[in-house]
């Protein structure tokens, strides 16, 4: 928004008409990224940089707090590179892709408009993710035929219909044959009824022999009807294993989509509970301030112990305090030991955090991407109050979370 108008006397200053007169320069050089745009389909770093995209373009807005001439965007999938180009003068730009679908750029122009610098890069297909999976063969090891609930309903793109297993068992499984191996970054799954828990096992695999664990959801006891979950692999076939079921209620499944991009999801709001304690992972003080520390405390409900899980194009997810909006992360150039604090987000390693499975099932060890450290109550302290430091996998309980959804 810009506010600008004439004075008292009817002049708009010289100040105002050069702004109005840079803006609408841009526009008229850079116009494209931003009519009919959308914002995304990646997060901004707030003063460095930000996406629009429109059909099969996305566009990067280079800001001022962002120094250098180069970029590399998150993983596109094994979407194809036609084209990366300056937006202003519609030159083409140097790129290269990477194994992990990154797109590495160069020679980009900082000084035309170094407010907003805006490159554009133009894929071989829409920017917004799609279901690969709708429109595939599925099958399943039970069908509700008496009700034509058949496994292709679970993947017909509609959520009017739905495949359901034909007993109240649990261990029933869908899968779906995406037709060639591809590269697959998430599901998103709408389970038969809503405020329902279904735990699940999504896996994959490329033979349909031999199977990889892609997402564990097996302790799961979110209820929402609605479940994203992210991962990265190669795989062809795609199965869904219901492992827990309600009493009276039957493994059912009104859309199960699979993606082969990064896509944004609310994957809702988390309680991080500590194998060795049984207490939850909060903010000191339920501070709302850069380098407050983080320990365990019985949990009482408040939003300092409340966690969201921002999903990064790695696989990895920024841990976001509801009550600060701060994201938890391993002090700067800390050493092992340091305790955890809350700071703000600007897009470092060291606020990038893995789920890695414990060895007991449904439990997660939190480990840095930076350093590789885990979240660990220091001394395997049962102690209300007790620092959450920084420190090697042990395979302790005391570095064993589980992720309860709220």
């Amino acid at each position: 928004m810009v506010n600008v108008g004439p004075d008292r006397h009817g002049t708009v200053s010289s100040g105002q008409a050069s702004l109005l007169r840079q803006i609408g320069a841009f526009m008229t050089a850079c116009g494209q990224s931003v009519y009919g745009t959308r914002g995304g389909p990646w997060n901004p770093v707030d003063g460095q940089y930000g996406f629009t995209y429109k059909d099969n373009t996305f566009y990067i807005h280079l800001l001022p707090g962002y120094g250098g001439t180069a970029f590399t965007t998150p993983s596109i999938g094994d979407a194809q590179v036609p084209r990366v180009f300056d937006v202003r003068s519609g030159a083409g730009l140097s790129y290269t892709v990477g194994g992990d679908g990154r797109v590495a750029i160069s020679g980009i122009d900082r000084t035309t408009h170094p407010q907003d610098s805006v490159v554009g890069v133009t894929l071989d297909r829409s920017v917004q993710p799609v279901d690969i999976a709708v429109g595939k063969t599925a099958t399943a090891d039970s069908e509700e035929t008496s009700k034509g609930n058949s496994a292709a309903k679970a993947v017909d793109g509609s959520t009017a219909t739905r495949w359901c297993a034909n007993n109240g068992n649990t261990g029933h499984w869908l899968k779906v044959d995406l037709g060639s191996t591809r590269f697959v970054t998430g599901t998103r799954i709408a389970w038969e009824l809503d405020k329902t828990n279904y735990p699940y096992r999504v896996e994959g695999s490329t033979d349909n022999t031999t199977w990889t664990v892609l997402a564990d959801r097996t302790a799961t006891t979110s209820a929402g009807q609605v479940q994203v979950a992210q991962f990265r692999a190669q795989a062809r076939y795609v199965r869904v294993t219901v492992t827990g079921l309600p009493s009276g209620v039957w493994a059912s499944i009104r859309n199960l989509e699979v993606y082969d991009r990064p896509f944004a999801a609310d994957l809702g709001t988390f309680k991080l509970v500590n194998r060795t304690s049984g207490k939850v992972l909060d903010v000191k003080d339920a501070s709302t301030s850069d380098g407050a520390y983080a320990i365990q405390y019985p949990w009482t409900g408040g939003p300092s112990q409340q966690w969201k899980l921002l999903p990064n194009a790695d696989g990895s997810y920024r841990l976001v305090s509801v009550k600060s909006g701060k994201v938890l992360e391993s002090p700067g150039s800390s050493a092992q030991g340091a305790i955890l604090d809350q700071g703000t987000d600007d897009g470092g390693g060291n606020q990038w955090w893995k789920l890695a499975p414990s060895k007991t099932s449904g439990y997660y060890r939190l480990v840095n991407v930076h350093n590789g450290w885990c979240a660990d109550v220091k001394d395997a302290s049962t102690n209300d109050a007790a620092y959450v430091i920084q420190w090697p996998t042990t395979d302790g309980p005391n570095q064993d979370w589980q992720t309860v959804a709220l």
